[in-house]
């Protein structure tokens, strides 16, 4: 990989040596499409705008369910 197309995607530290055989391992900035992180950092980012943006809350008995209550107290369920 081209180490200028490598530092868009990951971090480029110089304490990273190259392996016997050509293998280097880099630290990834941000999730790419297909990564088996990506999914944990979208929800991550979901989860911070409901709660923090958006005031609501998780529901107790599913973390995947947020609630609020609006002004005229009807409970908003997404």
């Amino acid at each position: 990989m081209d180490r200028k197309l490598a530092s868009i995607f990951c971090d480029l530290n110089s304490d990273f040596k190259m392996e016997e055989g050509g293998v280097l391992y880099l630290k990834c900035l941000k999730a790419l499409y297909g990564h088996i992180e990506a999914a944990r950092l979208f929800y991550d980012d979901v989860d911070f705008s409901f709660i923090k943006g958006m005031k609501f809350f998780r529901n107790q008995y599913d973390p995947c369910v947020y609630n609020q209550r609006n002004e005229e107290g009807d409970l908003v369920t997404i």
